[in-house]
């Protein structure tokens, strides 16, 4: 019955030891991935601020298109009543460019 207490001991040595070779390999993987957070999170909002700068790049050119239209639409429409004032043949001329609900998809 000596065997018994010593048994008992090496039986808790050996489980600290193996626990404490988990946590300690618990805590290296840890600390390893902990050190490569930063650059990854760097290199993740590096990609993702490239992307949406050549969407933005991309969508530029059309949002100054449809600026431009608007300002060419309003002035142009001013223009075209200026100039047609000075036709003889006016009311011809209007009543060809006014589109209404009898134009096919040919007419335009």
């Amino acid at each position: 019955m000596q065997d018994w207490p010593d048994v008992d001991l090496r039986f808790r040595i050996n489980c600290h030891s193996s626990i404490a070779r988990v946590l300690n390999r618990i805590f290296i993987y840890l600390v390893g991935d902990l050190a490569f957070l930063p650059p990854e999170v760097f290199l993740v909002g590096l990609v993702i601020d490239r992307l949406l700068h050549c969407r933005e790049r991309q969508a530029g050119p059309h949002k100054l298109n449809m600026v431009v239209g608007a300002f060419f639409s309003a002035a142009g429409n001013h223009l075209i009543g200026e100039l047609v004032r000075g036709f003889p043949d006016r009311h011809e001329i209007c009543d060809s460019l006014s589109v209404g609900g009898h134009w096919k998809p040919g007419d335009f």
